[in-house]
């Protein structure tokens, strides 16, 4: 990836600071953004590359429009997008038990605000200058479920995932003349740090962040780089079989 540019959202801890550093040792020039500067300054000192650190939320437009403006005349258009970022839970707790009618709504609207809305917002503001170039990778991260029974008490999660495997399959067939490849991750369960924290158990079986990290790499700079579009990769542990 010499001479390439990444940029990763939600690259201040798990997912996506592991791909973060995945893709800096592959030589890309790594574009780090979530909302807590300080842990991304964190994560930028453990890379082997150039980086640029551009503190974004994905809630609000206008930091968006920054993060694209600052992005292109710092570093340039991105190579490859990263749609790390998502919520399912704060510092304190998961977002999971509620019904859908006992959740509130500034929650539901977060989860799906971040999920699904945060991530087109990033993605349309690169594609212009991306479909212009005509090349690239645009790689969702999602979540795994087994089926409909797994939206009890997260509905709001459920249908921001659904949602993320949608928007790659419709935008790869909508981009295919432009010849970028658009493709999502979606693990089941991963030990991230709030996985290890809110379930101990599982996390002990679960995916490690970096083997996901490896998967996205692959996409975009290994064995799946040139011919997988359009495609959800669900990847599984010892804890989902």
């Amino acid at each position: 990836m010499k001479d390439n540019i990444a940029l990763i959202t939600g690259a201040s801890r798990g997912i996506g600071a592991e791909t973060a550093r995945e893709l800096s040792r592959a030589g890309a020039h790594v574009v780090l953004t979530a909302r807590d500067e300080k842990a991304l300054r964190r994560v930028a000192s453990t890379l082997v590359g150039p980086v640029t650190v551009v503190p974004a939320d994905l809630l609000d437009e206008a930091s968006v429009d920054h993060l694209v403006k600052e992005t292109v005349r710092e570093v340039g258009v991105p190579d490859v997008l990263v749609n790390v970022a998502g919520v399912w839970h704060n510092k304190r707790e998961r977002y999971q038990g509620p019904s859908f009618w006992k959740t509130p709504m500034h929650r539901v609207e977060e989860v799906i605000g971040v999920g699904i809305i945060g991530g087109m917002r990033v993605t349309h503001g690169f594609l212009p200058a991306m479909v212009k170039r005509r090349r690239g990778h645009v790689i969702n991260v999602g979540c795994g479920f087994a089926g409909p029974h797994e939206a009890v008490g997260w509905l709001h999660y459920y249908v921001a995932n659904q949602a993320i495997a949608a928007m790659t399959a419709g935008l790869a067939a909508e981009l295919r003349s432009s010849r970028i490849q658009v493709n999502c991750v979606a693990p089941w369960f991963v030990a991230t740090e709030y996985v290890q924290r809110f379930y101990r158990k599982a996390a002990a079986r679960a995916l490690s962040p970096r083997r996901v990290a490896e998967t996205i790499r692959a996409l975009v700079a290994g064995p799946l780089s040139s011919d997988v579009n359009g495609q959800v990769i669900e990847l599984r542990s010892d804890e989902d079989i």
